[in-house]
């Protein structure tokens, strides 16, 4: 199975810091793993009350996260939310934000290997 996090593209994000390389991954790592889950509650929360509104920008500022990530199917996914959130197209959400949900848990499952081989 590929990989959910591109490790290629988290090493260009921080081209020009090979002294600090460990150091740089490991804090983009940790902000993502401590931030990502409260925000994905957030997005659930936020469908389950029918604040599109609230999804719409939730969905924002996920994006960076993920594609911070270097994570290009899952950013085109939570896109997708954002503008069905915005325009209130809403039949299609629920099924995204679970897939965005399971690639998650797999990215995490990714982050925390990293994580242990950097250390």
């Amino acid at each position: 199975m590929n990989s959910i996090i591109d490790l290629d593209y988290l090493e260009s994000l921080i081209e020009g810091y090979e002294e600090d390389r460990a150091e740089f991954l490991e804090m983009m790592i940790e902000t993502f793993l401590e931030e990502m889950p409260k925000e994905l509650k957030n997005l659930e929360l936020h469908y389950k009350n029918g604040d599109w509104d609230s999804v719409q920008k939730n969905a924002h500022k996920i994006k960076s996260m993920i594609a911070s990530m270097g994570m290009k199917e899952t950013l085109e996914i939570i896109n997708k939310i954002e503008l069905c959130a915005e325009t209130e197209e809403l039949d299609l959400i629920k099924e995204m934000i679970l897939e965005v949900k399971i690639r998650c848990e797999i990215a995490f499952e990714e982050s925390n290997q990293i994580l242990k081989e950097l250390k």
